[in-house]
């Protein structure tokens, strides 16, 4: 089964499918002297890589995707609910969908992508709501539920939600 993962990880997707944004992308690869990504008319992607790094490149365009879209949308969220939130800082991080640091700073995975616009919102939420309750206290479950009565639902698929992303995008 590791040899499958392998294999699977070394083969480049044709297409590219983000549920947290409802966009397909097309990807094209070229072998280049300098890794870089170009997006081109409509939803095609060039990714020029050198030897096999085209999954780094991959990443680093998924980050600035997310960056172009997520934080606005957490900006507005928080605006729509009623929350402070004083800064968005995009990452990769291995374990977690998103933190909220105590100066109200919030971290948000790139690899939200990869998940439905019902689980990004939640996780939004859920962040937001750590800007006011730093714990996960009765008050802070009270306060998600408060914005969001179905949480508890997505909650749950959050926790098998990282099989929702591709084998070379972790």
């Amino acid at each position: 089964q590791a040899e499958q993962a392998t294999h699977t990880q070394l083969l480049a997707p044709d297409r590219l499918h983000l549920p947290a944004l409802d966009e397909q992308w097309q990807l094209e690869y070229q072998p280049a002297t300098r890794n870089s990504y170009q997006q081109c008319a409509g939803n095609d992607l060039l990714v020029q890589h050198r030897d096999e790094e085209w999954p780094r490149i991959l990443q680093a365009w998924l980050a600035e995707r997310a960056r172009q879209t997520l934080t606005p949308g957490l900006f507005k969220l928080a605006d729509e609910l009623g929350f402070v939130c004083n800064g968005v800082t995009i990452r990769g991080q291995k374990t977690r969908w998103g933190s909220c640091s105590t100066k109200k700073n919030i971290n948000l995975n790139w690899r939200l992508l990869f998940l439905s616009a019902e689980q990004v919102h939640y996780l939004m939420v859920h962040e937001l709501c750590h800007t006011v309750h730093m714990n996960h206290s009765k008050s802070f479950w009270a306060l998600v539920e408060s914005k969001l009565p179905n949480y508890q639902e997505i909650d749950k698929t959050l926790r098998k939600a990282s099989r929702q992303v591709p084998v070379w995008a972790l």
